[in-house]
């Protein structure tokens, strides 16, 4: 996905009112999924506002432009993280500041681990 539809979907989001964008992941097993996003606008007015719990507005958008955004979001995971949902997989979450553009990737790897000792007595 090229940085013009990166701009295109930012453009139709900041369009809609939207501030940011989050959306969760989690694969295994050779499958993996990108939840649905939250699309959250500006702070509800006259909400009391807590730096740990922020009182936002979360807006529907059309599942069209849903779609584009994790669309968007499977193209930066496989890009970086290249079999992200094989074997015991990975997880994490996509935060994007639509005001700055800046995209946040939180990304953990589950991998299996195994001690061996081997003892001749």
């Amino acid at each position: 996905m090229s940085d013009s539809e990166r701009e295109k979907v930012a453009a139709l989001l900041k369009s809609h009112g939207v501030r940011s964008v989050h959306a969760d992941y989690d694969g295994e097993g050779d499958e993996g999924q990108i939840n649905t996003p939250d699309f959250l606008g500006d702070a509800i007015p006259g909400a009391e506002q807590r730096p740990d719990f922020p009182q936002v507005l979360v807006i529907k958008i059309e599942d069209s432009l849903s779609e584009r955004v994790r669309d968007l979001l499977y193209t930066f995971l496989e890009d970086l993280y290249p079999g992200w949902e094989i074997n015991e997989g990975s997880y994490g979450q996509f935060e994007w500041n639509l005001k700055t553009d800046k995209i946040q990737l939180t990304h953990n790897e589950r991998f299996m681990q195994v001690d061996t000792s081997e003892d001749e007595l």
